[in-house]
């Protein structure tokens, strides 16, 4: 063997594992690699923790067992439902609701020991907390004027530095949501910054963030603008803040967020066969082969229907 395909066997030694999002999988050039860290970025109230339960069902789809560490304690009975996630619960969808550095180190050791998951999320890490927290009196006791995060810090420094070479060991994939709080500077106001210590960025494999849609993506915005009058959802985009598992950076990746069920691929898929004109819209008149409907909402409800034929036809193949 020589030492070109030596270089690259060792970089191919673990397969990608496609979350089953098509912006993210764009983003993460293919899907997820085992041993890397991948965090999701973005403000309040942007719909992460759906997208996050999306991809646990997309890895148990495949066959592939989810941990999922509930720090925020967000997530209800409803949630699991409507993201399909009954049927694997408890089998390939291990969900934990722990909010502690101390629990949620005991209860990984142990079950990556005995059976490493395909996936771990933890959502979410501005959640977890010094088990010190937790106690009501001297220092640590409930004061609203009190600010200060860093007994936080060193826990969360070593967990990432723990689970990071835990999973490059057991090949396992990392998926960390993360939000962002106000930092106050004298000479540019309240910014918004990452949660954590410099070192969770930099120990970061890729980081993406969501956030609304911006003008690069006006024309996806403008499309699907039909669907957010209806209180259907809302458009959003996904974009690379750092990578350091490809060369060439992203351009935003417009998607639409639809309430309750995550990333709509349907979206997705009708606004890039516009673009390759495939679908032909002249004014609000859609063709797509059998299909001619008047108006986005009509053409979408049909175009879905006629897809999920078509997929069922060709038996979970490509169309």
């Amino acid at each position: 063997m020589n030492q070109n395909s030596k270089l690259i066997e060792d970089f191919m030694e673990t397969q990608k594992v496609k979350s089953g999002i098509a912006p993210l999988d764009e983003l993460l050039d293919g899907g997820f690699s085992p041993g890397k860290i991948i965090q999701l970025l973005g403000e309040t109230q942007t719909g992460k923790t759906t997208i996050a339960l999306q991809i646990a069902f997309n890895f148990c789809f495949q066959n592939k067992q989810v941990v999922y560490i509930d720090a925020k304690g967000d997530i209800v009975l409803e949630h699991i439902q409507q993201m399909n996630l009954v049927n694997y619960y408890n089998k390939e969808f291990i969900y934990k609701n722990y909010s502690t550095f101390s629990e949620t180190e005991e209860f990984l050791d142990s079950f990556i020991k005995a059976n490493p998951p395909a996936l771990i999320i933890i959502d979410s890490l501005p959640s977890l907390v010094n088990d010190r927290c937790l106690k009501l009196e001297g220092k640590n006791k409930i004061d609203s004027s009190n600010t200060n995060t860093n007994s936080n810090t060193r826990p969360l420094i070593f967990l990432i530095n723990k689970l990071k070479k835990v999973a490059k060991a057991y090949n396992i994939n990392l998926l960390f949501i993360n939000e962002f709080r106000n930092k106050i500077s004298l000479t540019t106001g309240t910014i918004n910054k990452a949660f954590g210590p410099k070192m969770l960025e930099s120990e970061s494999n890729v980081i993406i963030q969501v956030k609304k849609i911006s003008t690069k993506n006006k024309k996806f915005k403008d499309l699907f603008k039909t669907l957010e009058d209806d209180s259907i959802g809302f458009s959003m985009e996904m974009i690379t803040i750092k990578n350091n598992m490809v060369i060439i950076p992203k351009q935003p990746i417009p998607y639409f967020y639809e309430f309750g069920k995550g990333i709509n691929m349907f979206c997705s898929i009708i606004f890039n066969l516009i673009q390759d004109g495939k679908i032909i819209k002249s004014g609000d008149i859609f063709k797509y082969e059998n299909i001619t409907a008047k108006g986005l909402l009509q053409f979408y409800k049909e175009f879905t229907n006629f897809y999920i034929a078509k997929l069922n036809a060709n038996k979970g193949g490509d169309v």
